[in-house]
């Protein structure tokens, strides 16, 4: 049937263009008696009004408001709406696309995410551990025991001519002898990784010797079998922007001025690399101290990790001597830039204290305090305190029942020596 186009709604006419698409459609001119000029303008005037039809029909079907139309149109529709949708969801995650387009290395970890996934579940415990990540109570909670390794040991055995040989490795079908080696503590497993790729040294060797003098420290305060193995995964990031990403991935709760962050639910230490090699190492040796309270003592106060974790950030070794110094800025600011707290809120302060507009305050006490228990005159309480961390890893022990129980005179005694030690010193290097 002929539609006569000057009398029929323009919707009937598109719609019947539509339905005729598999058909050489005539021009309108054929369908009534119109010059040629007049034709083409009819022309011009029905493609406009129809492509403000099509764009009417487009928006109402994309903001939401569905409608009934021929299959041919909606595959129109279709195809406007795809790319629509496409820039709908940058607009959703701005955070990712508005920035400038880094190196796969600095969005994507692949490594990272092989190892986090290949690591056995934890039990969830509510609370937060070190800078906002949540604690997570690991269910395999047991000391392991520190075991001796042989270190460098050389072997000897004869072969069937009989000649003798050395080897620093045992050979599988001869009786052999070990005929000198050193022993050493087998006390963690070691991975530092650089995933934006290393610029400036690296920490390696520096971070592995702090590692273990951590816990050479520890070791006099509690025996070997209370003692647990760590595993300690460092990630150092020489961009700050990756670093920044991989914190938002990990630890979003963890402010944007920190530098570093443990995650106990990954059991990984991330740094943001500094210009000064010295820095980034007394970072890393926070965080991986961090790290060994979890496997050690489990979820600690927060006093007692980040006050033990600022003391380790300058941890010196000289051959078989340990020695760390005091924290110069924080020693010098309490009682002047850092009020001194009373020592019961100290010990009684939650995460949320911690991240609040007075956090340098509570870092700058508990740095202060746990120095002043590592000081020899108290190596006797320190093992009393440690031997009950490791016993209930689940739950943060009550430090301020602990103290009134077992420091003589209680929290009122310790706090008055605490404030005396803060005022009149000695701030001098402990020595191991």
């Amino acid at each position: 049937m002929k539609i006569d186009y000057r009398t029929t709604p323009l919707r009937h006419i598109l719609l019947d263009l539509v339905r005729s698409k598999d058909q050489h459609a005539p021009h309108p001119a054929i369908f009534f008696d119109m010059k040629p000029g007049l034709a083409r303008n009819f022309s011009r005037t029905a493609i406009i009004a129809a492509a403000f039809t099509l764009s009417s029909l487009l928006a109402l079907y994309i903001s939401g408001n569905k409608l009934d139309m021929p299959a041919p149109l909606a595959a129109i529709v279709g195809f406007f709406q795809t790319p629509l949708k496409h820039f709908d969801a940058l607009e959703q995650n701005p955070t990712i696309f508005n920035e400038e387009p880094v190196p796969p290395t600095e969005n994507t970890f692949p490594e990272t995410e092989k190892r986090i996934s290949a690591r056995p579940k934890t039990a969830r415990s509510a609370g937060s551990d070190n800078h906002g990540a949540e604690y997570q109570c690991k269910d395999d909670s047991s000391p392991t025991g520190i075991q001796e390794v042989n270190n460098d040991a050389i072997y000897r055995w004869t072969d069937d001519e009989g000649k003798t040989h050395f080897s620093d490795t045992p050979p599988s079908d001869y009786a052999n002898q070990v005929v000198s080696s050193t022993k050493k503590h087998d006390f963690f497993n070691l991975k530092i990784s650089y995933p934006a790729g290393l610029n400036g040294e690296n920490l390696r060797d520096k971070i592995g010797v702090g590692g273990r003098a951590i816990y050479m420290v520890y070791a006099r305060y509690l025996p070997f079998d209370l003692m647990t193995k760590s595993t300690i995964d460092v990630q150092i990031f020489s961009d700050k922007r990756s670093y920044d990403r991989f914190k938002l991935k990990y630890a979003p709760s963890v402010a944007s001025t920190v530098d570093g962050f443990y995650s106990s639910s990954n059991n990984l230490a991330t740094v943001s690399s500094h210009k000064s090699p010295a820095r980034t190492l007394a970072i890393s040796l926070h965080e991986i101290s961090h790290a060994i309270h979890s496997g050690n003592f489990g979820r600690t106060p927060k006093w007692y990790n980040e006050g033990m974790a600022e003391v380790f950030e300058n941890i010196q070794t000289a051959g078989s001597l340990i020695s760390i110094p005091p924290n110069t800025s924080w020693a010098s600011s309490l009682g002047h830039t850092q009020p001194i707290m009373e020592l019961s809120k100290l010990l009684e302060s939650t995460p949320k204290d911690w991240n609040g507009p007075g956090r340098n305050t509570y870092y700058a006490n508990a740095w202060s305090l746990a120095f002043y228990l590592m000081q020899p005159k108290n190596t006797a309480f320190m093992g009393l305190l440690q031997a009950a961390l490791t016993q209930e890893r689940c739950n943060a022990l009550d430090t301020l029942n602990f103290i009134n129980s077992n420091y003589q005179g209680g929290v009122r005694a310790l706090e008055r020596d605490w404030r005396r030690w803060i005022q009149n010193g000695p701030f001098d290097s402990l020595r191991f």
